[in-house]
């Protein structure tokens, strides 16, 4: 495992914190819950699923959690059961949003304050960038699965919630999110557009097969696209500013959906090999499906899987991941451990 030399963590780890991650309140998977999640952190190995159980006017009885974790994560899942019991399912899509936004920006809206007046104290935590995700794992469990409960009750719109109004759900929705890559920004679309995987357009010479990145392509200062299943992830010039270019990014994409077109064309061909299928490479695919690409799709990148020889697992970085400043500590401490666990014949992840 690769050190991180980081600063001295005592002011992070807070007594709410430490009690938090001693004794953990709702720690248990929860029998009757109708809807879960699970959180998955490739970094560090943090692995966590969000039980919740709602009622059809979205009232949550009852949260818990379970699995495995830093004092962080451990902490930050425990309050934030504590905090969701007892109140709608809309209230609790505002304390996650305010939560997540305090952790990735610089400044929170007077508004939201009050939502999250209970986790300010993992304002340290923000100093130290490797450990944001640590703390915001179990909130986008949460958040995923209040999006399981909308889709299961029509009547009732994650959406709406955090746009405080009811409008038809077949209008053009689009949020914004940043990544850890300072120059690559996610873009959420209330739509799927593929069923699984991603395709990655680093150039505008590669994006022949998709008319949405050739028309992002147009926009100056743009030079990288990756398409995932609800979600673009544009990457800019690194000299180019996002205040500028976001509303012009943001706009192209709402006005090339609702004009119909089509994200992918249909004769486009994924941008991995599927590589071979003997036993470990298909162990190896499964728990990148299941367990590390959804992780990483959550931060508007992804990881394909090229190839297994000799003890070699060959992976490549797209999207945010491909020029991440953390993206070498993900494929190393995260993604390598997590394989080497699961097939001990693996010696090393490398990428290409």
């Amino acid at each position: 495992m690769i050190p991180v030399p980081e600063p001295k963590l005592d002011h992070l780890y807070q007594e709410v914190i430490l009690d938090h991650n001693k004794n953990p309140r709702n720690f248990k998977a929860l029998a009757d819950a109708n809807v879960s999640s699970h959180g998955y952190n490739p970094l560090c190995g943090d692995d966590y699923h969000v039980y919740l159980k709602i009622d059809p006017k979205g009232l949550i009885h009852d949260a818990s959690f379970q699995g495995s974790g830093c004092a962080i994560s451990k902490a930050s899942a425990s309050i934030m059961t504590t905090m969701i019991k007892g109140r709608r399912a809309e209230e609790a899509g505002k304390i996650k949003k305010s939560f997540l936004d305090f952790m990735i920006k610089d400044e929170l809206h007077p508004k939201d304050k009050p939502y999250i007046e209970r986790l300010m104290l993992f304002e340290g935590v923000k100093e130290f960038p490797v450990r944001v995700k640590c703390a915001t794992l179990a909130w986008r469990a949460l958040e995923d699965a209040l999006k399981q409960y909308e889709f299961e009750h029509a009547n009732v719109s994650y959406h709406m919630f955090e746009k405080g109004e009811a409008k038809e759900m077949d209008e053009i929705k689009l949020s914004a999110e940043m990544t850890p890559n300072p120059n690559t920004i996610k873009f959420l679309v209330n739509r799927q557009f593929l069923e699984s995987g991603s395709f990655d357009f680093p150039t505008r010479e590669k994006a022949k097969d998709s008319p949405l990145a050739l028309k992002l392509f147009e926009i100056d200062s743009v030079n990288g696209v990756l398409i995932g299943t609800n979600f673009i992830t544009v990457t800019k010039e690194p000299h180019a500013d996002w205040q500028t270019i976001a509303p012009t990014v943001a706009t192209a994409i709402q006005e090339f959906f609702a004009s119909g077109g089509e994200a992918i064309s249909k004769d486009a061909l994924p941008s991995a090999n599927e590589g071979g299928n003997s036993l470990i490479e298909q162990k190896i695919k499964q728990i990148l499906d299941a367990e590390i690409r959804p992780a990483v799709a959550r931060d508007g990148g992804d990881i394909v899987f090229y190839g297994y020889q000799d003890g070699i697992v060959t992976l490549h970085l797209q999207g945010a991941c491909s020029s991440c400043p953390s993206s070498i500590m993900t494929l190393k401490m995260g993604v390598e451990h997590r394989l080497k666990q699961a097939v001990p014949e693996i010696k090393e992840v490398v990428q290409v």
